[in-house]
């Protein structure tokens, strides 16, 4: 007792949209998967990132100190700068932008125009060992949200107020947005 399979009955034309879609899952599970390197550059990029806005605030602070120390009455300082944010990259974007009118003609002879119109942006990829990243027009540093300067001279007036100045002038902050403190001695 054999059993025969025949062709005939097995591929008929109501039964080929499934035969067809057998074939296509077969195709889709057969491609192999490669792992995203792109989620572990994200994340190396973030954390590089944020080391270069910690660096920019550190050498800010450093040389703001040095500044400080080396004008009259001011002595010994320290300082320390917060930031709001972790600055931000402007991408190059280009627009694509289309119009077009139409004039119709209604049934009782007076026409209508129609306009419109799309934009469309895109952004400028540049690829890097395989992996396309965004081109960046510019960088922006971290906004500054406040600082604390402490020194020995702070404990006169016109030191204090000339201290506050400076940091204002050299940071691009207003004034209330710094604290000068009297150095413990």
């Amino acid at each position: 007792m054999g059993f025969k399979i025949d062709p005939k009955k097995l591929f008929t034309k109501d039964k080929l949209p499934l035969i067809l879609l057998f074939g296509i899952l077969i195709a889709i599970i057969s491609i192999p998967v490669k792992k995203s390197e792109s989620n572990k550059k994200d994340e190396t990029d973030f954390s590089t990132k944020e080391n270069n806005n910690e660096d920019y605030v550190n050498n800010l602070e450093q040389r703001l100190e040095e500044l400080l120390e080396s004008t009259e009455g001011v002595g010994k300082a320290k300082v320390m700068i917060t930031v709001m944010d972790n600055g931000k990259e402007v991408l190059y974007s280009q627009w694509d932008i289309s119009k077009s009118s139409m004039t119709e003609e209604n049934l009782n002879g007076s026409s209508v125009i129609k306009e419109e119109s799309n934009e469309i942006e895109s952004v400028l990829y540049t690829e890097e060992n395989g992996v396309n990243i965004p081109y960046v027009q510019k960088e922006e540093m971290p906004r500054i949200q406040g600082v604390v300067i402490i020194a020995q001279g702070a404990g006169k007036a016109d030191i204090t107020a000339q201290i506050s100045e400076a940091a204002s002038t050299l940071l691009g902050i207003p004034i209330n947005k710094i604290k000068v403190l009297k150095m413990e001695v």
